[in-house]
């Protein structure tokens, strides 16, 4: 049964407002299933016979009734192109959506720059889970109708175990050794042909596979692409090299596998020395935990290496940030916001998120407990305290415990459970 998405507000205010809108991101996130519902006419390019007939009668899809859905569009070496001169011919508004998880690269092509939009669609979120009967909303925080109560029954170990089952749709309702075979499958598939259907050549899948390693190692995390890459050196004598370290990130990126969250840096002089890292993560938490091979009962035993603890201290601490992370990233889109992370460059201040609006900056620490002490707020109140008469500031903090309330230094703290789009 197709549970309603939150990017269907985005996707909705796109087609009123332009032409052509390309849903992009990793397979196996809903893409297809969700366009769908808004098209009127579908060519599906991964069918050959599909596929022969656009290629050779392109005005097919100016013909056919609107709005048209291209799926896995880089399938042909032509559509691009052609929707990008459409455009320019006056199209009309939400005639044609776009869908691919595997853009091919290719230099001949026009970017889509002003004709194209491009919109990101990502796994489940917390709302999108049905975690909740009720949520205290972003829209509503942004908005400054506060209520902070609620409560929850999930714990940490109900957390790790949404994180196993990640957040692809097809795997909400499997077993646990389903899914572990299935997300398996997932990152041998993209090896073996996702890299190569965006011309990237894998010469030494187990080279790719020790870097990758690493990287899972690295989420929630602002560690170098360099360090990664000599500690993928270090582990393991099939380490690829430098260039083709940073390969693998390009292809990555363009596979919508890895997000980088960059740094909030301030448009004036209240801070100083503020670093300019991003945060790395992984579209979905879980993938990270099948490349790595850590079932449940290993997982409290996971050992990060010593670059990774100097900021988180332990790895579950830096899944259950990733898991948060799959949620806001998309909570700040639909609202129309920007997510960043802070941190000076000296590591001795930072904030895990900041969500910006105009002149609101909503702060947000998360933490893998089930209390919240003075210590986990304070760069929080820090922060607000530079930022006084700058900015409009509003502190979360996230965590594992069962009630939302707010503390005496207006700090809202809510179950990660409850927090809704």
């Amino acid at each position: 049964m197709y549970k309603k998405r939150l990017i269907e507000k985005k996707l909705t205010e796109y087609l009123e407002m332009f032409s052509a809108v390309l849903v992009e991101g990793a397979k196996g996130v809903g893409k297809t299933s969700t366009c769908t519902l808004y098209s009127s006419t579908i060519f599906s390019l991964d069918d050959k016979n599909v596929l022969s007939v656009v290629e050779n009668d392109m005005d097919i899809i100016k013909n056919s009734t609107p709005t048209v859905l291209i799926d896995e569009w880089q399938k042909s070496s032509n559509v691009w192109n052609y929707t990008k001169r459409l455009v320019d011919k006056g199209l009309a508004e939400g005639s044609i959506i776009l869908t691919g998880s595997n853009p091919r690269i290719d230099t001949s092509a026009h970017s889509g720059a002003l004709r194209i939009v491009r919109l990101k669609m990502r796994p489940f979120t917390i709302e999108e889970k049905n975690m909740s009967d009720s949520y205290i909303r972003i829209s509503d925080i942004l908005n400054g109708n506060i209520e902070m109560h609620g409560t929850t029954n999930y714990t940490l170990t109900s957390y790790i175990d949404e994180i196993y089952r990640s957040g692809f749709p097809l795997l909400q309702n499997l077993s646990d050794k389903k899914n572990k075979v299935l997300l398996e499958n997932y990152i041998e598939y993209m090896i073996k042909h996702d890299f190569v259907e965006i011309g990237f050549d894998v010469r030494s899948p187990l080279s790719l596979k020790a870097w990758l390693k690493i990287y899972a190692c690295s989420i929630a995390t602002i560690t170098s692409n360099k360090t990664i890459w000599e500690l993928s050196t270090k582990n393991s004598t099939l380490a690829p090299s430098r260039n083709t370290a940073n390969s693998y990130i390009n292809a990555l990126n363009l596979l919508n596998i890895i997000d980088e969250v960059e740094p909030w840096l301030p448009i004036n002089d209240i801070f100083k020395n503020v670093g300019r890292t991003p945060k790395h993560f992984l579209v979905d938490a879980s993938l990270a935990l099948s490349i790595l091979g850590v079932d449940k009962d290993k997982l409290m035993f996971f050992d990060n290496y010593k670059e990774m603890k100097k900021f988180k201290p332990t790895y579950v601490g830096q899944l259950f940030e990733s898991f948060f992370y799959q949620s806001l990233v998309v909570y700040a889109e639909v609202n129309d916001a920007k997510l960043y992370h802070f941190r000076t460059s000296r590591g001795d201040r930072e904030v895990d998120f900041i969500i910006e609006k105009g002149n609101k900056l909503l702060l947000v620490e998360v933490k893998a407990k089930s209390m919240i002490e003075n210590e986990d707020v304070k760069h929080l109140n820090w922060f607000e305290e530079q930022a006084k008469g700058k900015y409009k500031i509003i502190k979360l903090a996230i965590y594992c415990g069962t009630m939302a309330y707010t503390r005496k230094d207006n700090v809202y703290v809510i179950p990660a459970a409850l927090l809704g789009c």
